[in-house]
């Protein structure tokens, strides 16, 4: 846990503006200043096919910020608007009218703003005309999905600990449906263990998240505590309609059975049930004391596909961890809340006084904050705060040239921002303490050969998977020819940037304290299951970036700790890896049984096993790879891209893949391996296959040397 916070307190430190450096041209100032010339409110009779060849700014002064429509600090006869929704409908209705050549900007100024939506017929602009959403020059415009609480809507609540107070949610308006619920509803479909499991609306005091009422509690150092189950269990065992575990009477025992029936209907489960890369949310359903040799137990039961979580996807391990959430039995310290979505009463033990405007409830129903309709193109959103969303911050899928540039999201449910489509970017930004996925960046078509040109650059996204643990990364790449450069990524209890795909470049980042939390478990994590590994990684490149404190800190429940800094999973091939840096990592990098990988001119310094290598396709993994696992098996699915012509041109580029599945190239073998002018310093063992099994799988190890001062 100190080890964790110590962690922390560095990274707060990190978190400072980076320099206004342009990048493939695609750079904007951060802060649009207020230009002339802006059209009055009142744009008189329509003129149809006319050009409006004058710079376009209108302005958004929003209630809280007190200020008159007619603030003089505007340009004269500016037009300025209470919301974006009103600034945004009058520039629909000026094109309606008018060509606009050189764009327009919509400046937000200080305030509270409200959710927006762009629609890509209605709000796109053109090539050399995009249109901007910014914040004023010097100023702080906030989007915010979230609902403040005033503080004379708070009363003490005299159920519980002292200093627990009560908010009537009816009374300010806010509807059952804004606030969600633990249950996933139905329409997402089933949930596996990689899905966000998010929908639940959260508290905010003071500018920073709130921690829903649990036990055992999270330690000031911000490190999560667990229970762990005493006896294996299943979750749905065939014929048995069962999801159960045992726990051995005693203090914590006796604190579930409570929980059965001071909190029946609301009390849910968190654990790594199974495996300690894998957690998911179950809901309590009832429990009952039993004797099993002897010896006195809980046995513990959860609602069959409680959470939508397929049932049968995992069964409860002997050690498993897990906690207790969503309480109101345990509100009991600063910091805990409880929402009663059937009764709209919100519970709150405060860390400090309560004034208005210190509490924000994120009661929405919008899928994001700002949303970029399918099919955008050429809009800009610059030095925006967007906070306090149920569900996404900003989303912005299928667009073209789109860009993110300066902007801040913070404390939503899900993910923080999607970006997908083609020439789009997020340039500078920072994505922070979100229940799910930091950032989601992916574009093009890897089978046919096809850039995205997406980018991700100078972008910091840190504290994520604040709800969802486990394969929620700070970056979730994927597609072809994307760019991921010069981030800063970290403080994730599981993996920090995973996906796939052909052609991506990531170079110059800072991969820092990562799977803190998990086992089995890369910072950088690339998986070729699914039929991915002969084909999906083909081209990608991961240079120049340095990787540190890549450690498990908290411990884990039903595997040993194993964490690797970079993952090439489940023979994963075709990447390479130069010209980084490993600093006190578990393990540096990880060829699990994959081709064509090459690992070059990297230094490794303080970790316990640098490189490691394996050939697991000819043994306990050969399912994947001799086709006897199904439709997934990875040369069937590579064959059919070999064989299908919209593939030419990929299969022209990365011809090894027709050798292997065609030329039938030592199937399962990992063979064409090349690890080489490697540098190391301070590890326990810098590689763990021989030169002679290395050989026998027709792959190489040479030039890789120990220097003795670090």
């Amino acid at each position: 846990g100190m080890l964790l916070l110590l962690q922390k307190m560095r990274w707060a430190s990190l978190r400072r503006a980076v320099s206004l450096v342009g990048f493939a041209g695609l750079c904007i100032a951060a802060g649009v200043p207020a230009a002339a010339g802006v059209p009055p409110r009142a744009l008189g009779a329509p003129v149809e096919n006319t050009q409006w060849n004058e710079k376009v700014v209108l302005h958004v002064l929003p209630p809280s910020s007190g200020l008159p429509l007619s603030h003089p600090g505007l340009p004269a006869g500016g037009a300025s608007f209470r919301s974006v929704i009103e600034a945004r409908d009058h520039l629909r209705e000026l094109r309606r009218h008018h060509a606009l050549p050189h764009g327009a900007t919509v400046l937000l100024h200080d305030g509270v703003h409200r959710p927006f939506h762009l629609d890509a017929a209605l709000d796109s602009g053109t090539p050399g005309g995009p249109i901007r959403y910014a914040a004023a020059a010097g100023e702080s415009a906030v989007v915010s999905g979230g609902v403040p609480i005033p503080a004379a809507s708070f009363k003490p609540w005299n159920g519980g600990q002292a200093g627990i107070y009560r908010a009537d949610l009816a009374s300010l308006g806010i509807p059952a449906a804004a606030l969600g619920g633990m249950q996933i509803p139905p329409s997402d479909g089933t949930m596996t263990f990689g899905d966000c499991q998010h929908d639940k609306a959260e508290l905010f005091y003071r500018g920073s998240r709130m921690l829903l009422a649990r036990y055992p509690n999270v330690l000031p150092s911000g490190t999560w505590q667990f229970l762990h189950a005493d006896v294996a269990g299943k979750f749905g065992a065939s014929g048995s309609g069962g999801a159960w575990f045992l726990m051995k009477s005693g203090e914590n025992a006796s604190r579930i059975d409570g929980w059965a029936t001071k909190d029946h209907g609301t009390a849910w489960l968190h654990g790594y049930w199974e495996f300690d890369w894998a957690d998911s949310y179950r809901q309590l359903d009832s429990v009952q004391w039993v004797t099993v040799e002897g010896v006195q137990y809980l046995n513990v039961s959860f609602i069959p596909g409680g959470g939508n979580v397929a049932d049968g996807l995992q069964v409860v391990k002997t050690n498993a961890r897990f906690y207790g959430v969503n309480l109101l039995s345990e509100l009991d310290v600063p910091g805990e809340y409880f929402i009663d979505e059937k009764a709209l009463q919100l519970y709150f033990l405060p860390p400090g006084p309560l004034e208005d405007g210190d509490v924000v409830l994120s009661a929405n129903s919008s899928d994001a904050i700002i949303t970029v309709g399918s099919g955008a193109h050429d809009l800009q959103l610059v030095g925006l705060d967007v906070r306090y969303g149920r569900r996404a911050g900003v989303l912005a899928q299928s667009v073209h040239n789109v860009v993110i540039d300066n902007c801040t999201v913070y404390g939503v449910g899900t993910t923080g921002l999607v970006l997908t489509g083609q020439d789009s970017a997020v340039l500078r930004s920072e994505v922070s303490h979100v229940g799910c996925q930091g950032v989601e960046a992916s574009g093009g078509d890897p089978r046919k050969l096809v850039a995205g040109n997406i980018s991700v650059y100078r972008t910091s996204v840190h504290d994520i998977g604040q709800w969802k643990r486990t394969y929620q990364p700070a970056i979730r790449f994927g597609g072809c020819g994307n760019v991921y450069a010069e981030n800063t990524v970290g403080l994730a209890p599981h993996t920090c940037l995973t996906g796939g795909g052909v052609n991506l470049s990531f170079t110059g980042n800072t991969i820092d304290t990562c799977c803190y939390e998990s086992s089995d478990v890369g910072a950088f994590y690339v998986c070729g299951q699914q039929g991915q590994a002969f084909w999906g990684g083909r081209g990608g490149v991961v240079r120049n970036n340095t990787f540190k404190n890549i450690r498990n800190l908290d411990g884990t429940g039903v595997q040993g700790p194993s964490v690797q800094a970079l993952y090439l999973d489940d023979q994963m091939s075709g990447w390479e890896v130069a010209d980084n840096s490993f600093v006190n990592c578990m393990a540096g990098s990880f060829i699990g049984g994959g081709r064509d990988n090459h690992i070059h001119d990297n230094y490794y310094e303080n970790c316990n096993l640098a490189q490691h290598f394996d050939n697991r396709g000819m043994g306990w993994e050969a399912d994947l790879c001799n086709c006897t696992n199904g439709s997934s098996c990875d040369p069937a699915v590579a064959t059919a891209i070999v064989n299908d012509p919209a593939s030419a041109a990929y299969v022209a580029a990365y011809p090894a893949i027709k050798t292997a599945v065609v030329g039938g190239d030592h199937i399962c073998v990992p063979v064409n391996n090349v690890i080489e002018n490697n540098r190391y310093c301070k590890v326990g063992k810098y590689l763990d296959a021989t030169d002679a099994q290395i050989a026998s799988w027709f792959s190489v190890a040479r030039n890789n040397s120990e220097v003795h001062t670090c």
